[in-house]
């Protein structure tokens, strides 16, 4: 994009200007555009000026009420100049008016001394050239300007407040494919005051500025010391919408926002739009305050941007009496290699909200003071927020402290999932650092991981921070001083409070003193800190208690006002010490030797030879007042109590069954564990001696387990052990090879078992969880979503039915028409097949065995595999409708990779409709290696943003179609074969109906033809695509008896499969031949069809149709509407268009639109008869005069210039690359050039020309 804005600014330096520049309207002249608009009706007529010479602007311009312009160059890039003697405004919209440029260059005349535009920002550029009064462009409330290439460039301006050098919009601004380049506001001399922005200055109510394709902003900039933008500000109620790939660089803001500034309202990044090599004070990419908010989507990114004192990338702040902005990050966006001299590197949040989720990453940022990643504050009454439901926060640095979040007084981490991981830090607080007042951290999941500095690697908190840890991990983070994983400091008045329950972990965590947990001593006199330790949290490092030697009490306590709870349940176990030698495991608590107060009473210990029985207190224990002696630094928990045992049985959470393994082990087994026995009653083995024995049993009931430990114990000096032993029983149920589960989500009553239709779940998710191999799953009627975002099957041979009402006995007598069982997605995949694990009893992946049989599975919407995202599996899914779900890559429908160890990707679609579902490759369905079979498959009214809209197949080896339609799929994109890409070996179709197979050569696109393949019309009932192209819900049961699919399949593979009725639930042969697809035409299910017509569209060379080629149905006596779009370089001024009807063609039947983007809408007047729609008449509209003397016009062959007299001719690529410079003599002369869009110049002439 840097270079095709080099090619315009060379092609803008030295273009001659005609005093006398010429606009015309139709085939009327005007001297200058100021006349040719003043020409323009106010009454709402669209209205078309051609320029047709470069101008030099002396009298401003203003659009009117009413008028609705298209200022278009006749040819090449046409630039508009403003002279020396005109300072305002350019170019003035009125409310209710329309200006849309295309190809046309606005220049504001500054030089900037002829610098050369470079990707980054220029913080110490200075005005040059002319200085004017105002923007280029106004946008009043109620007008639109769209900018369609070309540019508005090159403008100094001294400014009031709320203005900047570009276009000032109060409006709707589109800029697409659009470049605004080298803008420059400055304060006039005097006290800075008002909002001030380099290029595009939006505020508002209604007001929008839209950038779309390719649109830029390069190289702009404010001066001014006062609110501020270098590219974009945005208020007062204005919305910012970048899509596609626009972006924003190169810019540059004295105070606020190198790039972008939102006040209020939305900025919203789409696709994979960027802010990038911006720079400013504070916000190097991005500001954002009172109330705005940021929302980042899809691909975007704000990246490599820099603040000489806040926010590289993203400052989210709270000005005045409004709240603070708000940044939400989802899907794959990132702020990455952003800088900040001072504070935060990626984004500064002051009492303001930030939520990540999905894939969306602050990552690689540097700050050259504290919060590399991310610096979070606040106020009393407005914290600051990072809510993290997924997403990372990775790889970013900090000079001194707080490499990966920063929060400083009033600020709160709510971490779900996610991970806040490879952070550094050259002080402290490599992952989380609170050192502020009333700071809180919330952890319910995630990971804190891997991060380093050389004092706490992972977290840090001070003061009166709250630390609240429920789930997640804290793991792998390295101090080279102390705290691994968690510090906990101290102040003169305030302390902390820790929270260690539920299932947090701590492990793996190193530091040469405090592997786990670092409690720092009180040495300021301050009051008790609290350390709260659940017993079902699984810490796995040392904890360590730091001696109090500044300021000791009186008795020598060395951890004076400190306490601890210790919250002892079944399942888990500590290791808690004062030195980093200890590895002491779970269930009771010992203090050697002293006087220490457990639970409110006070035991005396002479010696450390009778503490065996004395200090049993296993459920809850507060301890206070440790002895003063060496010894007593050591808090120690000692041996198991049998009953706090947990015994893990594999698989997990699964049903034991008869003559399947299980595997039995301890959970988190101590390491001074140095011996088990078990016995295990009527099973094979009898008994074992290994830690985690497999074990079969041949009978159905209760089983008993023994389990024998024996426990090495603790050593607290030289020659003083402990030893234990323990015995612990359990038993374990074995049941038979099927179990059913029942899922009712309407049952109000019963157990909520599982078991029967009374104790029905109340959600498949719980069903999914604990059905095992051989189980089966029976579903009710109704709405189901999952509470995770999709169905998970992670198990192989698991039967999931739907189409119960809710009382059957036998899975033969649901109905799937009457009880439709809906699968509702949920931002996320429908269905996630995970085929990528292995199994103690044997076998890998998930097989053929595993179905999903009865269902609808709805609104989906993922990057991949809206509807069912199939990881390596190889189900089958039969009698399902898969309709109606969105991928932004990949597969809407379906997508099915294949790869790994357990790697089969193989699924079998039986008797199911595949149909409604968008996506960019494989609306349908989307094959990533394996084997996909398809059987009675109706894959018809998906639609592709690129290519593959029926079915995609990639690196796959041996997809097999048989007795399927693949029919009528669309792309947006123009395809030869829309509905099929196969880029695989050995697909084959056999007996299907495939719409393009009349095509010339197209077999050897689609794969092999295996034989008794067709295509013709299948008369659906419902088509999938109304008679504009627009997507509609079909109906693709068969209503003719003429259907090329009648009575033209193959029965032995259908029979094979069992499947005895069709997707509507009629007879699947209801002749003596199977019909192809998933329906089978039975003319008494159908309603009385209305008689229509079909429509049949020709090739249009030189121009895009919608709907596009093919055969198309009306029905009788209805409209047929549809647009035709010129090629670039072709216009439909001469277009013909005939159907072979009298009616249409003759008698008034053809009603033809031209629309103001050059396409024309066409609509066939009720419609009688069948049409054959034949096209003829589009030409260049680069064939014509460049000049009396001269012609010029291209074929496929390259460019033909004719001249009548010697010139001058110079070619320039669209990059603005000199391509043939030569002085050629009079006559006629044809140039071989590739493929691409040029500028030709003949003398002073410009003229842009394409070659296809």
């Amino acid at each position: 994009m840097k270079t095709k804005l080099l090619g315009i600014l060379a092609l803008c330096l030295g273009v001659a200007y005609a005093a006398q520049a010429q606009f015309r309207i139709g085939t009327t002249d005007y001297p200058t555009l100021s006349a040719a608009v003043a020409a323009v009706p106010t009454t709402g007529i669209p209205t078309t000026i051609e320029a047709t010479m470069n101008h030099s602007m002396t009298t401003a311009v203003t659009v009117n009420s009413g008028q609705h312009i298209v200022l278009k160059s006749a040819g090449g890039i046409f630039t508009l100049k403003r002279s020396a003697a005109l300072l305002t405004s350019l170019i003035t919209v009125q409310n209710d008016a329309t200006l849309l440029m295309e190809g046309i260059v606005l220049d504001g005349g500054a030089l900037w001394d002829q610098q050369a535009l470079t990707v980054q920002a220029d913080t110490t550029r200075t005005n040059s050239g002319l200085m004017a009064d105002h923007p280029l462009i106004l946008i009043n409330a109620g007008a639109t300007l769209i900018l369609n290439d070309g540019a508005i460039l090159q403008n100094n301006h001294n400014t009031g407040s709320g203005d900047c050098a570009g276009i000032r919009n109060s409006g709707k601004l589109t800029l697409n494919n659009g470049s605004l380049i080298r803008l420059c506001s400055y304060h006039p001399a005097g006290a800075a005051s008002g909002t001030v922005a380099g290029a595009i200055c939006s505020t508002g109510p209604n007001s929008v500025v839209t950038m779309n394709g390719h649109a830029t902003i390069a190289g702009c900039m404010s001066e001014a010391d006062d609110n501020d933008a270098g590219g974009i500000f945005s208020g007062h109620g204005s919305l910012v919408m970048m899509n596609g790939n626009s972006s924003v660089y190169g810019c540059y803001s004295k105070n606020t926002g190198g790039g972008v500034t939102q006040r209020e309202n939305k900025f919203i990044m789409n696709g994979s739009a960027s802010i990038h090599h911006c720079a400013s004070k504070s916000g190097g990419g991005i500001a954002a305050y009172t109330d705005a908010t940021v929302e980042m989507q899809g691909n975007a990114s704000v990246h490599s941007n820099e603040a000489s004192e806040l926010a590289g990338g993203v400052s989210l702040s709270m000005r005045g009496a409004g709240g603070g902005a708000t940044l939400h990050m989802n899907d794959n966006t990132s702020i990455y290699n952003n800088r900040s001299k001072k504070v935060a590197g990626g984004v500064a949040n002051e009492s303001g909200r930030i939520y990540l989720q999905d894939n969306a990453g602050i990552r690689n940022n540097q700050s050259g003071m504290n919060g590399g990643g991310v610096a979070l504050s606040g106020t009393p009454t407005a914290q600051g927020t990072l809510y993290m439901a997924g997403g990372r926060i990775n790889h970013n640095a900090a000079k001194t402290t707080q490499g990966g979040i920063s929060m400083d007084s009033h600020a709160t981490v709510h971490l779900r999932f996610g991970e806040i991981a490879y952070n550094t830090a050259s002080e402290s607080g490599g992952g989380i650092y609170a050192s502020g007042l009333t700071d809180t951290i919330r952890i319910s999941g995630g990971r804190i991981a891997s991060n380093k500095a050389p004092t706490a690697a992972g977290i840090g908190v001070n003061n009166q921070t709250v630390l609240y840890m429920t789930g997640g991990e804290i793991s792998g983070n390295q101090a080279s001083q102390k705290a691994g994983g968690l510090f906990i400091g101290s102040h003169a008045t305030n302390t902390p409070e820790v929270s260690i329950l539920g299932r947090a972990t701590i492990q793996n965590n190193k530091a040469p003193v405090g592997n786990g947990i670092f409690m720092a001593a009180d040495k300021n006199g301050g009051t008790v800190s609290v350390f709260n330790l659940g017993g079902t949290a699984y810490v796995m490092d040392d904890i360590f208690l730091e001696k109090d030697t500044l300021n000791p009490a009186p008795n020598g306590d060395p951890l004076r006002n400190k306490f601890i709870t210790l919250v002892s349940e079944p399942e888990r176990r500590f290791r808690i010490t004062t030195d980093t030698h200890h590895d002491a495991p779970y269930g009771r608590i010992v203090v050697v030797p002293g006087t220490t107060t457990i639970d409110g009473t006070t035991y005396t210990l002479a010696d450390a030879s009778s503490y065996a029985d004395k200090f049993t207190h296993s459920i809850k224990s507060v301890v206070r007042g440790l002895p003063s002696t060496p010894t007593a630094q050591k808090l120690i928990l000692g041996c198991y109590d049998p009953d706090m045992i947990t015994i893990l049985r594999t698989p997990l959470g699964k049903p034991a069954k008869v003559n399947v393994p299980q595997t039995f082990a301890v959970k988190n087994a101590s390491s001074s564990i140095s011996g088990y026995t078990w016995t295990f009653a009527e099973g094979t083995p009898a008994s074992s001696t290994v830690a985690a024995p497999s074990v079969t049993w041949t009978t159905i009931g209760q089983k008993q387990i023994e389990l024998k430990i024996f426990e090495k114990g603790i050593s607290y000096a030289p020659g003083d052990t402990m030893r234990c032993e323990m015995v612990a029983k359990r038993t374990v149920n074995i049941q038979g090879k099927t179990i059913d589960f029942f899922v009712n989500k309407r049952s109000t009553s019963g157990l909520q078992t599982g078991l029967s239709w009374k104790d029905a779940f109340l959600n498949l998710d719980t069903a999914l969880a604990v059905a095992g191999k051989g189980d089966r799953i029976w579903m009710a009627e109704g709405v189901y979503t999952p509470a995770g975002g999709s169905y998970v099957m992670a198990y192989d041979s698991v039967e999931v039915y739907g189409g119960f009402g809710g009382a059957e006995s036998a899975i033969e007598e649901r109905n799937i028409v009457a009880h439709p069982t809906i699968l509702q997605g949920k931002d996320s995949s429908v269905i996630r097949i995970d085929g990528n694990r292995s199994y103690p009893e044997g076998g890998c992946g998930v097989s053929r065995g595993a179905r999903w049989d009865g269902f609808i599975i709805t609104g989906g919407m993922a990057k991949q595999g809206a509807g069912i995202f199939n990881d390596n599996g190889s189900p089958t899914i039969v009698n399902c409708i898969i309709r109606g779900n969105a991928a932004t890559h990949e597969g809407g429908g379906v997508y099915t990779l294949s790869r790994g160890t357990c790697a089969t990707g193989s699924p079998l679609f039986i008797n199911t409709e595949i149909s409604g579902n968008q996506a960019n490759r494989g609306a349908g369905m989307y094959n990533e290696g394996g084997a996909t079979n398809l059987l009675n498959v109706t894959l018809s009214g998906n639609q592709a943003r690129v290519s593959g809209a029926g079915m995609y197949n990639a690196q796959t080896t041996g997809v097999k179609v048989m007795n399927s339609i693949i029919y009528d799929n669309r792309t947006i994109a123009s395809q030869i074969l829309p509905n099929i890409v196969n880029m695989a070996v050995g697909t084959e179709y056999s007996f299907c109906v495939i719409e393009g197979i009349d095509v010339p050569n197209a077999w050897n696109l689609l794969g092999t033809n295996a034989g008794d393949n067709h295509t013709g019309i299948l008369y659906f009932a419902k088509p999938g695509f109304n008679t504009n192209g627009g997507m509609v819900a079909g109906d693709y049961r068969l209503k003719d008896v003429r259907s090329v699919a009648n009575n033209a399949g193959w029965n032995p593979p259908i029979i094979t499969a069992g499947c005895t009725k069709d997707l509507a639930g009629g007879e699947r042969i209801y002749d003596d031949r199977v019909d192809i697809g998933a329906y089978e035409f039975i003319p008494k299910n159908l309603p009385p069809t209305q008689l229509s017509h079909s429509v049949v569209i020709n090739e249009c060379e030189h121009a895009k149709t919608k709907p596009g080629k093919g055969i198309h149905s009306v029905p009788s006596r209805e409209n047929f509407t549809f647009t035709i779009t010129p090629d670039e370089g072709y216009t439909l001024d001469e277009l013909e268009i005939t159907t072979g009807s009298k009616w249409q063609d003759k008698d008034g039947g053809m009603k033809k639109t031209k629309n103001l983007d050059g396409s024309m809408t066409v609509v066939f007047r009720y419609v009688t008869e069948s049409l054959n729609v034949r096209f003829s008449g589009i030409k260049p509209t680069a064939n014509q005069l460049i000049e009396e003397y001269a012609a010029v016009w291209a074929d496929r062959n390259g460019i033909h210039i004719r001249t009548d007299q010697p010139a001058m001719v110079q070619i320039y690529t669209v990059m603005g690359t000199l391509s043939y410079h030569q002085q050629l003599p009079a006559g006629e002369i044809a140039l071989s050039l590739a493929k691409g869009l040029y500028i030709v110049k003949i003398d002073q002439m410009v003229q842009k020309i394409i070659i296809k």
